[in-house]
């Protein structure tokens, strides 16, 4: 529930979270179930696979290998820089570093696998295209979660 006075919002959740303004002192990503967190993952790297397949139609519309890969670029670069600007994850070891690449490599193949297959079913309209691409990397990263590869 929001309270909002003259000066700021405050955040009125459950018992055990205590808020004040708009730092939180306890909960947050953490709290959540693990399906729940799943869901959350898989919503903001579907929201990121449709931006980047935005931003590689409008640079490259005109092949679709060329698009395709443009996209698994634009979806490498925003996933790199997430991890770094979100704090996700620290790089103390050069293993965290080379983790980091072998994941960003991994699922911009993926992104690149699901861009080829949208611009074959939807080439023509870019909006379409990228709503499709979204919809079957989701399904890839889904299924490939549950098998245990990803």
């Amino acid at each position: 529930m929001l309270l909002k006075d003259n000066i700021s919002v405050y955040y009125i959740t459950s018992s055990n979270t205590e808020c004040s303004g708009t730092n939180i002192t306890q909960g947050g990503l953490m709290d959540l179930q693990p399906q729940q967190l799943f869901s959350l993952i898989v919503l903001l790297g579907t929201l990121l696979v449709f931006v980047s397949d935005s931003i590689g139609n409008m640079l490259a519309f005109g092949n679709r290998f060329v698009n395709a890969f443009t996209t698994a670029i634009v979806w490498g670069v925003l996933f790199f820089m997430l991890y770094f600007v979100l704090g996700a994850v620290e790089i103390k070891l050069a293993s965290d570093m080379s983790r980091l690449v072998v994941m960003t490599a991994v699922g911009s193949g993926i992104v690149f696998v699901a861009d080829m297959i949208g611009n074959v079913i939807a080439f023509g309209n870019r909006f379409l295209n990228s709503l499709i691409t979204a919809i079957i990397w989701a399904t890839m990263f889904v299924a490939l979660r549950m098998y245990g590869f990803v």
